[in-house]
């Protein structure tokens, strides 16, 4: 059971979590945060991270967090045809579980040739941008919809409407890197989060440019391996840790352990991947929803859990050397002193 902590300590872990790019022990942390004179057990720094979904606890008693885990990690974007008529990127879920979920969509920056690319404030259709959330969950879709901060208005019309008819969204003003590069339909941005706390995330270019759409490049091939892929490490997740707390925790999970063969510049998106998958879905899981065995339902208990015990999900995920890229095994303590 996790200890309750005073909502001040909870908010100095998460803004540790949130810088700390290196693995740590519990006694790093404890040292970091008597030096500046609070004081926590190593009992109630551990219950907290082990339920906190953005840390990651390896073999050794260390962790590492999602900043450390995902930053400069590649990923594919794939600007819709309506994205690159009107010269824009919505952010949605398509940075997720590479970014911090808890931020807004529309407080994400992207980058692109080391220049932040500016923001715009649009108007949108609120069924046409429901899909751009979807791996939030429908059930939560509305809510980070809402929390984009240019939709203040419309969670004042809100009060008044059921479910207001359009929403303003802020999203990123791509106009002139679609016009250089030419982008047409199904062509990709490969993106990788350079500032994982300020919410920061390169892109650049990846466009097939070819005259015949049906002509098969080498990368092309490469793109529908990483699809089998994703699906066969998406069930074995399934099969050993569960529906986990979150679908961003699900896909956090199976790209941490399976870095090296889903984090790639020729990588596809994770939207496609489920969309035509024969295999894995969004499923509803009681008045949620989580990626499952596509028409079967999410069960509540399986194997995942502990000689029939119930625990916390993280709580089983420990991974060995064998499971995790060495790099991550090899980094030092970090001495917190330095950074708090």
């Amino acid at each position: 059971m996790m200890v309750m902590m005073a909502p001040p300590l909870e908010t100095l872990l998460m803004d540790f979590i949130r810088i700390q790019t290196e693995a740590f022990t519990l006694g790093d942390i404890q040292a970091g945060f008597s030096y500046i004179g609070v004081e926590m057990s190593l009992d109630e720094i551990e219950a907290y991270l082990q339920v906190n979904p953005f840390v990651f606890p390896l073999e050794g008693g260390l962790y590492l967090t999602r900043a450390g885990a995902f930053t400069g990690a590649p990923f594919s974007i794939r600007p819709t045809a309506r994205e690159i008529e009107g010269g824009y990127l919505l952010p949605g879920h398509r940075c997720i579980p590479f970014v911090d979920s808890e931020q807004a969509s529309g407080t994400i920056r992207f980058s692109y040739d080391n220049k932040l690319l500016p923001h715009k404030v649009m108007e949108f259709p609120l069924r046409e941008v429901l899909s751009y959330f979807s791996l939030f969950g429908e059930e939560y879709a509305i809510q980070f919809i809402l929390s984009d901060p240019a939709a203040r208005d419309t969670i004042l019309r809100s009060f008044e409407e059921e479910l207001p008819q359009t929403v303003w969204l802020t999203v990123t003003d791509c106009s002139d890197l679609y016009k250089n590069w030419g982008f047409r339909r199904g062509d990709l941005l490969v993106a990788e989060v350079s500032d994982w706390r300020g919410g920061i995330v390169k892109i650049r270019p990846m466009c097939s440019h070819k005259d015949n759409p049906f002509q098969q490049q080498p990368v092309d091939q490469q793109r529908q391996e990483w699809y089998k892929v994703f699906e066969q490490r998406m069930q074995e997740s399934f099969d050993v840790y569960g529906p986990g707390g979150t679908i961003d925790e699900q896909l956090a999970r199976v790209f941490f352990v399976h870095k090296n063969e889903l984090c790639k510049d020729v990588s596809g998106t994770i939207e496609d991947a489920i969309k035509h998958s024969k295999v894995i879905g969004i499923e509803p899981y009681g008045v949620e929803s989580r990626l499952w065995y596509k028409g079967h339902d999410v069960p509540a208990v399986g194997p995942w859990l502990q000689t029939g015990e119930v625990v916390e999900d993280s709580d089983a995920a420990v991974w060995s050397g064998e499971q995790l890229n060495s790099e991550l095994m090899v980094w030092p303590r970090v001495v917190l002193t330095h950074g708090l």
